[in-house]
């Protein structure tokens, strides 16, 4: 399996706080069958060089320590005005330098500017995943302005551990509603330590009991088509 929202890399983020916190992840990771990570490390900690450097070395290390995880660079972004100059300057990384962007879903409303930068990333040629539309409380009471978004192309990212209630029955039932009505285009673990369960196999296993073989068929096919999509040049 593929997690593409995962904050190991060390001392980046609040993510992994040393190299063997890291390990540690990486150790959890396999177990529960994902051999593949994009890390997702915030943009504002941590520049694109400095991910792409710790990512090659982290891979020789898992390599060393026979450790079947695969890291790919990549960055969570903040939506702010000047993301697409950041992007457009190289300061901020694409998911496994593909097309995909991972942007982050404020918990406070969605700034007047959203529909703007997500629409101008779009023609672009990127494409914008917002993550844990579920974590943002004016999506929860109000869930239009992003099912406007994903008609214009805009992707959605929910947490595991929001679809399996670990965050509350409010954003499960938030996820399950996104997940029944085709506006979730994939799942990730957003793991910060080594102690957090990535959760993607029982979330699966959740998803097609309520929803559905199709629609974990489709969430999985979504995962591996980033891996595979065109760069952008």
């Amino acid at each position: 399996m593929l997690d593409i929202h995962n904050h190991l890399l060390p001392l980046t983020d609040n993510g992994a706080t040393h190299v063997e916190e890291t390990i540690r992840m990486a150790q959890r990771a396999a177990a529960e069958e994902v051999r593949r990570i994009i890390a997702t490390p915030y943009a504002t900690h941590a520049t694109a060089e400095e991910v792409q450097l710790i990512v090659a070395e982290l891979n020789v290390l898992l390599a060393q320590r026979q450790i079947p995880v695969l890291v790919y660079p990549g960055h969570q972004v903040r939506l702010t005005l000047g993301l697409r100059d950041a992007v457009h300057q190289g300061h901020v990384l694409t998911l496994a330098d593909t097309a995909y962007l991972l942007v982050d879903c404020p918990d406070d409303p969605l700034p007047i500017y959203t529909e703007e930068i997500m629409l101008g990333l779009l023609e672009d040629g990127y494409l914008p995943i917002l993550a844990q539309p579920e974590d943002n409380a004016e999506l929860l009471q109000n869930p239009e302005r992003l099912i406007r978004l994903m008609e214009k192309g805009v992707r959605c990212q929910l947490a595991t551990h929001s679809i399996l209630g670990h965050h509350g029955e409010e954003k499960r039932l938030f996820c399950q509603r996104a997940l029944q009505e085709g506006w979730a285009h994939f799942i990730a673990s957003n793991a910060k330590k080594a102690t957090d369960r990535l959760g993607l196999m029982p979330a699966y296993h959740q998803i097609e009991q309520r929803c559905g073989a199709s629609v974990v068929d489709r969430l999985q096919w979504n995962a591996e088509q980033i891996l595979v999509s065109p760069p952008i040049v």
